[in-house]
């Protein structure tokens, strides 16, 4: 209890003074129903990652989560190509560790490594919901023919791509007190650099 209270007046000591609707949310007693809740109202900005704790165990169960459904996903998504099922794991494996690299780099030089782990448990919490909105957007896709439902389709994706650069921006400003539009910038940003990392080595012929 000490050290979840240590870890919200760390990020009290910035600019981060916001309020949580959901403090114990990573209480000891609470449930995958509540925990779900509050990542939640993380993806519509209703909460920040203040007071999550810095514990790893939660950040490999996310990022193992996010990783499977993003998998699933380039897997529907290129049953149209010959690309293996081991060079997609390869391509999700590589974007994730280059995520982590980046966001422990950015909190080195923002001079606060301790918002690291929370700051990324808040990324992959959101990203499965992106995950799962755009696996079902996947499925849709491939079970249609319809035009104009493709068509409205291809739009929800844009749609989920700016809201996910919203939440990330969201997430960095909290965080890392970057200012909603830099952070924003730095979700594209990262975005591209883990995109075009992943095709150079895994795609050499797409790069």
């Amino acid at each position: 209890m000490q050290h979840h209270r240590a870890q919200s007046s760390t990020f009290n000591s910035g600019n981060c003074r916001h309020k949580l609707r959901n403090p114990e949310a990573f209480s000891d007693n609470a449930g995958m129903l509540q925990i779900t809740r509050y990542f939640w109202n993380l993806y519509l900005l209703r909460a920040g990652p203040e007071q999550i704790p810095p514990r790893v165990s939660i950040l490999m169960l996310l990022l193992v989560t996010a990783s499977v459904l993003n998998v699933l996903s380039l897997v529907i998504s290129n049953t149209s190509t010959s690309l293996g099922f081991l060079t997609i794991v390869g391509v999700v494996a590589f974007r994730q560790m280059l995520t982590l690299l980046l966001f422990a780099a950015l909190a080195i030089f923002k001079n606060v490594p301790v918002r690291t782990v929370p700051a990324l448990i808040a990324l992959f919490g959101t990203d499965i919901f992106t995950q799962l909105f755009r696996l079902s957007l996947d499925l849709l896709q491939i079970s249609t023919e319809h035009e104009l439902i493709s068509s409205l389709i291809n739009h929800l994706y844009l749609v989920f791509v700016v809201w996910s650069l919203i939440v990330f921006g969201f997430i960095v400003n909290r965080a890392f007190n970057l200012g909603l539009m830099l952070g924003i910038f730095t979700g594209f940003t990262f975005s591209l650099v883990t995109i075009y990392m992943s095709q150079y080595i895994f795609l050499p012929a797409a790069a």
